[in-house]
């Protein structure tokens, strides 16, 4: 059976902060109630709101992503070095990297399956690329601002 803890080393120097961050991290694999209380801790912290693309009101999507990772981390990491205080960071790399380790170990026990494969319960399960996207990248934003809106119009 695989470990469902994992000690990962960090190494990085931050040139925006002229700070090195050095240290051990462990993770844990999530339980369902790890997951709902990373999503309470998400709600929080974007304040009970969400996007809406109709209106433009609520929590910008990059904003959301930093509390999805922050969240994320937050639940999962069950050891980390003194200096781990993401909402003190200015170098958003750092949360990054962190919490790309987070979620690739997370993966780890996802398995191999094709993308939205039926695991014989009858729920639909996420491949690891779908799960990694939920964190979204940068570049989804930037996706997401270059798609063309479909013109709508009205039948009859």
């Amino acid at each position: 059976m695989k470990s469902r803890m994992k000690t990962f080393s960090f190494d990085y120097y931050s040139e925006i902060e002229d700070r090195h961050y050095t240290g051990n991290f462990t993770t844990k694999k999530l339980t369902i109630g790890d997951i709902s209380r990373m999503g309470v801790i998400k709600a929080q912290l974007c304040g009970g709101l969400v996007y809406d693309p109709a209106t433009g009101k609520g929590v910008e999507t990059h904003i959301s992503n930093i509390n999805e990772m922050i969240s994320h981390c937050q639940v999962a990491l069950v050891n980390h070095p003194d200096w781990w205080t993401p909402e003190d960071f200015i170098d958003a790399e750092i949360l990054t990297l962190v919490w790309k380790e987070v979620v690739t170990f997370e993966n780890s026990f996802r398995g191999r399956r094709s993308e939205g494969s039926d695991n014989g319960s009858g729920v639909q399960e996420k491949s690891q690329t779908e799960y990694q996207g939920e964190g979204r990248s940068a570049r989804s934003v930037e996706d997401l601002v270059d798609k063309k809106v479909p013109k709508i119009t009205q039948l009859g």
